[in-house]
């Protein structure tokens, strides 16, 4: 069992341009996509799941199922992903916690024991970085030691925590998905993501 404190903060601010309607609120298996994102998280080991609303944030919060989450409303969320990062680091700053895991939303296919392989492979107070690689990136869902929290807190723009990644690539470690990686954004996307839901 891991003892380590982990919050985890689902990323679901954005306002979906690309797909034409809330991404959050698509039918995904028996539910929503932000809810079946929910629900993955909150079974992983950790303390508490964090989500951050922007666009569409009341009809959004209306349709969530778990009454043990923590929602944020970011009201700079159109500056982008790294907006939403900096809230969730701001109100983390002064909680007994170790690390802050990063989940989106729109990333159907992650599951728990994904998150809890990340969660694993992370030691509290070795300032360590735990991402996702997958066809030569590496970002999300990822594992952030509190000894960046300064850092995201101060985080703006779309590029979310890119640079840090980068700027602290010889702390990283890479943990590789075994499963189909991939985000939605366009109605494409959805539709033939959805053919392989089960």
């Amino acid at each position: 069992m891991n003892n380590t404190k982990i919050v985890a903060v689902i990323l679901a601010a954005g306002a979906s341009t690309r797909m034409g309607e809330p991404k959050q609120l698509l039918p995904w298996r028996s539910t929503t996509l932000l809810n079946h994102c929910i629900n993955e998280v909150i079974q992983a080991n950790i303390v508490e799941t964090v989500i951050v609303l922007g666009a569409y944030h009341e009809e959004i919060k209306a349709t969530i199922n778990q009454p043990i989450v923590k929602c944020l409303i970011n009201p700079n969320w159109e500056t982008g992903m790294g907006s939403s990062i900096a809230l969730t680091a701001e109100y983390l700053k002064d909680k007994d916690i170790d690390g802050l895991l990063v989940v989106l939303a729109d990333q159907p296919f992650v599951n728990t024991n994904f998150l809890n392989k990340l969660i694993k492979e992370f030691t509290p107070n070795k300032e360590q970085i735990i991402a996702t690689t997958y066809n030569s990136n590496t970002g999300v869902p990822i594992i952030f030691d509190k000894q960046y929290f300064k850092e995201l807190s101060l985080l703006n723009g779309k590029q979310g925590a890119k640079e840090l990644i980068q700027k602290h690539t010889p702390k990283m470690t890479k943990v590789t998905p075994n499963f189909n990686h991939q985000d939605i954004d366009t109605p494409e996307a959805y539709l033939q993501l959805h053919k392989f839901k089960n």
